[in-house]
């Protein structure tokens, strides 16, 4: 059976590349004008005399621009667990892993790779390990990967989701306080101004959230989908190589 060191030699965990970037931010106009005409402009605007009440709402140009999410790749923290996954799944006697480990002591041979596969394979036949033993093993520990993916998708809801949830809640609630205070807004201006602080905090906070369960989510997919990604390519090189 094979340990876990040995088990996480046997995938390959260089980050992908050619991923496609997400869109930019909008671009501030304010940031193309020449340095010299936003001076003018700002010493050109008449200065109000009366204080105008602050507003429950904020205006597109005072909103920060949305964060750009981070690319994906192989993380180390998932594909250990998904490693700690199939090794806890284990099957005894000799099955696609042990398959795996001795086609991967072959990568420095100068052979092809038809050549290295019927050689694992012809390995691997002294063990009584047969071509449909092989198949079988190897889906088994695609569904093993499977499972973790749903296992994954349901505590991150649960952990990640619940706080989200409640945020939304506390901006909601937030907002009403705010539209009632503003009726006595010349006695409650400074407990306005508070919560209005608040709320700005909050909104951050959800953004925040948002993004983690999103870079988690991807995190998670981009190192299932490459762990899957080599099983199955050791599947057709099965079928196609091992008669």
């Amino acid at each position: 059976m094979i340990n876990l060191k040995n088990l996480k030699s046997l995938f390959i965990v260089e980050e992908e590349e050619g991923q496609e970037h997400t869109p930019n931010a909008p671009i501030n106009e304010q940031k193309d004008k020449p340095k010299k005409e936003v001076q003018q402009e700002a010493t050109q605007k008449p200065e109000s005399k009366e204080e105008t009440p602050p507003s429950n709402k904020k205006n597109k140009s005072d909103m920060p621009p949305p964060p750009t999410p981070k690319k994906p790749t192989v993380t180390k923290k998932y594909y250990d667990m998904l490693m700690k996954a199939i090794e806890v799944n284990n099957m005894e006697g000799f099955d696609y892993l042990e398959f795996k480990h001795s086609l991967t002591a072959l990568k420095d041979i100068p052979i092809d790779e038809a050549a290295k596969f019927q050689s694992a394979f012809a390995t691997a036949s002294t063990m009584g390990l047969t071509k449909q033993k092989l198949m079988d093993s190897a889906n088994f520990y695609k569904k093993v990967l499977e499972k973790e993916k749903d296992s994954f998708r349901n505590e991150l809801q649960k952990h990640i989701g619940g706080r989200l949830h409640k945020n939304e809640a506390r901006t909601n609630d937030l907002t009403q306080m705010i539209q009632k205070k503003s009726e006595q807004i010349k006695k409650l201006t400074e407990e306005i101004s508070q919560h209005q602080a608040e709320l700005d905090k909050t909104c951050k906070q959800i953004e925040g959230l948002k993004e983690k369960v999103q870079e988690e989510r991807d995190s998670f997919i981009t190192t299932y989908d490459h762990l899957l990604t080599q099983m199955d390519k050791d599947v057709e090189n099965i079928n196609k190589y091992l008669s």
